[in-house]
């Protein structure tokens, strides 16, 4: 998502907003500045922040009138001097009084910072209930948004979005357009935090509507999110032009927080556009803006860094970094700040300092993602993230060293499943009902943070030293595709041993005829390219035998069993198997495999799929067990299917708000569910639509790549849509098979036999294997 993530956070959207929260109704002016000199009275010595004066006179006058706004004075200005057991001494002397709803407020801080957070809701509810028994839903709204802060800096994702679209409600009921502006806004940030774009974009057109179009500071925030979503979407000149005119409409406010965001804003995407200059300037601009202490020199220094890169001076850039390193930055900082330093480092011609850099990032990375804990969600940048082992790959492949690049090849793919569904379901496009845009993105968090301990214990995801994964998987012939500073490379046990290959071109290229060929399958001249491009002299194995790939990149959408080599597709000559990675193969090896009950077969739950019916009926037949159709397909019969040693399903399929779905009878069934309930059986046959296809790098965020990540040990799946009555052709040949043939085999047998009826690659380039090759037929004495 890139790191255009530079602002101050919705609580900063107007002055101090979340001090304005906490003390609406008690007249404190600290967001405004303290006047030179104060007047005596508890309300001018707090507008004064004088708070040890304010103390004491309020609690005078107070004495003197048993005024409650004298008391409701001497708690803030307690508060502030963090005498803790004053605050809550006055809440119970000013319960049942009008400034018991805000002296609560000051309370629930008090009870947070004393690490008693139930009791902190406790009061925030009971001030919600004053206010709302009041009829002062603007105050409901200010504390609805309070909670919203302390759920997103606890990593309680669910209850922020859940917080904003309170807040967002009772700005409503308040006819309050600052408390909307405000709980999308935050609602904004949370997106883009959690990566999901489009969602933030659609919430971000209600900000916008929101903002008076002579409101200059509203419309500079807008414009700043709107800059943050087009660069981090990878639109950095549409990203560029709405930073600029963020920095056009702030350039008379007084608000140093807004204007250094934006500049450095400005910094990263004119250095990713190749402007230096521009991005110096507004570095020095940002630089000379007055701070506080939450301006980060860690950030600063980062950006001088990438600077001083960029303009070749390589050894200012590295002492920078070292600096900034010095200053112990968190692992989402310090991973970024090492691979710079990594980066530096092989400029200079280091590339021992330059590899122990890139270790030391990516010993970051792993350390973030080892403890699965929700808190990476709303770090979680993977395109960049996977930077640093790009880079150690690069370095190690460069200098020949195939062991050591296999190795880092296999931790960047290792325990990317929920990568995957991350960048899955932030490419769906957001529905287009109702005002609020949290609903769909809660969901998605609901279903990430149940998956996140599965996918921890599933042996696919679990990396092992490159020293215990080849023997595991000695014998089985592979060639392993890898993405790195856009060339990529092929690394292949077909001689007997491992061959290193940097592939010709660059891999954007590569990409584009990828594309080029998906959109035109039957294009000989195209797969031939890919094939001479993709499969040098001494890179295949000998005719005849299984290949596994693990495909990286845009490769993931490629049918090798179309790609041409030597005048005929690939598949006449190979049984062709695609793998996540070589660690997913050792773990099916091992575990070799699993006895099963009874088939499943499921089909045309809605009765929309004459032809599925039909085949599922045959399919049915054929394995000797009854069919769920229509009403029957159900999510209990479904779930069955977890100790069957088959699962045929003929249903429709798609990608959501919580990553890739299939549909039957009675709901649809998510990615997630298959991996937390474990239900993986033997085999798996998806002759659904685009059951194989993902956005990301690897693919694991596929629904064929879930049933892997669940327990089973073969799925076959189809990379793009296909046609009800081409699905039926294809599954009648599939099961047609006789003896010990393996569900790989099964698969090119058919695609063999519709080759020979001289059927185009469009009709059977779309049906890919992935997994270990199982039996199409049960073992009898299983």
């Amino acid at each position: 998502m890139g790191r255009f993530l530079h602002q101050r956070g919705a609580c900063d959207a107007h002055c101090c907003a979340l001090m304005i929260i906490l003390s609406l109704t008690a007249g404190v002016a600290a967001c405004s500045g303290a006047p030179e000199t104060a007047g005596q009275d508890c309300a001018a010595l707090l507008a004064a922040a004088d708070y040890p004066a304010a103390l004491v006179r309020c609690d005078s006058e107070y004495a003197e009138s048993d005024d409650p706004a004298a008391g409701r004075g001497a708690a803030i200005a307690a508060y502030y001097l963090q005498r803790d057991d004053d605050v809550l001494a006055w809440l119970e002397r000013l319960r049942g009084t009008q400034e018991e709803a805000t002296v609560l407020g000051y309370a629930a801080s008090v009870y947070r910072r004393q690490g008693q957070p139930e009791r902190g809701v406790e009061a925030s509810e009971r001030k919600i209930a004053l206010h709302e028994e009041a009829g002062e839903y603007n105050l409901v709204a200010g504390t609805y948004y309070t909670l919203y802060r302390v759920a997103w800096n606890n990593s309680d994702f669910r209850g922020s979005l859940d917080f904003l679209q309170r807040t967002y409600e009772n700005g409503v009921r308040a006819d309050d357009p600052y408390f909307q502006n405000l709980a999308i806004q935050g609602l904004v940030q949370a997106l883009i935090g959690i990566g999901d774009l489009k969602s933030a974009n659609r919430a971000l057109q209600r900000v916008a509507g929101l903002v008076a179009a002579d409101d200059r500071i509203g419309n500079a925030y807008v414009e700043t999110w709107r800059g943050i979503i087009e660069a981090s979407d990878g639109r950095l000149r549409l990203g560029r032009g709405a930073f600029e005119r963020a920095l056009e409409l702030a350039a008379e406010s007084e608000d140093a927080g807004l204007l250094r965001s934006i500049r450095l804003n400005l910094v990263e995407v004119n250095v990713k556009l190749g402007d230096i200059e521009q991005a110096t300037a507004h570095l020095q601009a940002a630089s000379a803006l007055p701070r506080d202490a939450s301006v980060s020199d860690i950030a600063l220094l980062r950006f001088r860094g990438l600077i001083e890169q960029a303009r070749g001076d390589y050894a200012a850039a590295a002492d920078t970094m070292r600096e900034a390193l010095a200053l112990a930055p968190p692992s989402d900082s310090a991973w970024e700040l090492e691979t710079q330093l990594g980066l530096a480092a092989e400029s200079r011609g280091e590339p021992r300092v330059a590899e122990a850099a890139y270790e030391r990032a990516i010993g970051h990375v792993e350390g973030m993602r080892s403890t699965l804990g929700p808190d990476d969600l709303k770090a979680w940048l993977l395109d960049e993230k996977r930077q640093p082992y790009e880079r150690l790959f690069a370095l190690q492949a460069d200098q020949g060293r195939v062991l050591d690049a296999l190795a880092t090849l296999e931790r960047a793919k290792a325990r990317t499943f929920l990568d995957a569904v991350v960048r899955e379901t932030s490419a769906v496009e957001p529905g287009t009902a109702g005002a609020w845009a949290g609903e769909a993105a809660g969901d998605r968090l609901d279903s990430l943070l149940v998956l996140l301990p599965a996918l921890g214990a599933s042996p696919a995801a679990a990396p092992r030293p490159i020293d215990a994964l080849l023997p595991a998987i000695a014998g089985r012939a592979f060639v392993a595709y890898f993405e790195a500073a856009d060339t990529t490379w092929a690394i292949s046990s077909a001689a007997g041993g491992l061959t290193l290959r940097k592939l010709e071109g660059t891999a954007t290229e590569l990409a584009e005829l990828v594309d080029e060929f998906v959109a035109a399958p039957d294009d000989v001249e195209t797969a031939t390219r890919l094939g001479n491009w993709l499969m040098p002299e001494g890179l295949l194995p000998d005719p005849g035998s299984e290949l596994h790939l693990i495909v990286d990149g845009a490769l993931g959408r490629l049918p090798f069993a179309a790609v041409r080599i030597r005048g005929r597709p690939l598949v006449r000559d190979h049984v062709i198997t695609y793998l996540p990675s070589l660690n997913v193969l050792a773990a099916l090896v091992e575990r070799g495999q699993k006895p099963g009950g009874p088939p499943v077969v499921l089909g045309d739950p809605h009765g929309d799929l004459v032809h599925a019916a039909i085949e599922v009926e045959a399919v049915a037949e054929r394995l000797g067990v009854t069919p769920a159709i229509g009403t029957a397909a159900t999510a209990e019969r479904f779930a069955d299917s977890s100790t069957a040693w088959l699962l045929h399903l003929a249903t429709h399929t798609g990608l959501g708000p919580s990553g890739p779905w299939l549909s039957l009878f009675d709901g649809d069934v998510e990615a997630g569910r298959l991996v937390t309930d474990g239900i993986g059986p033997g085999i798996v046959v998806l002759a659904t639509c685009a059951s194989a296809a993902r956005e990301g790098k690897g693919m694991w965020g596929s629904l064929g790549g879930a049933f892997l990540a669940a327990g089973s040990e073969a799925v076959v799946a189809s990379l793009w849509s296909i046609g009800d009555e081409l699905a039926h052709d294809f599954v009648d040949l599939l099961y047609a098979g006789t003896g010990d043939e393996t569900s790989a085999a099964a698969l090119a047998r058919v695609q063999r036999a519709f080759i020979a009826a001289g059927r185009p690659p469009s009709d059977w380039g779309p049906f890919v294997h992935f997994g270990s090759a199982r039996p199409m037929r049960q073992d009898p004495q299983q």
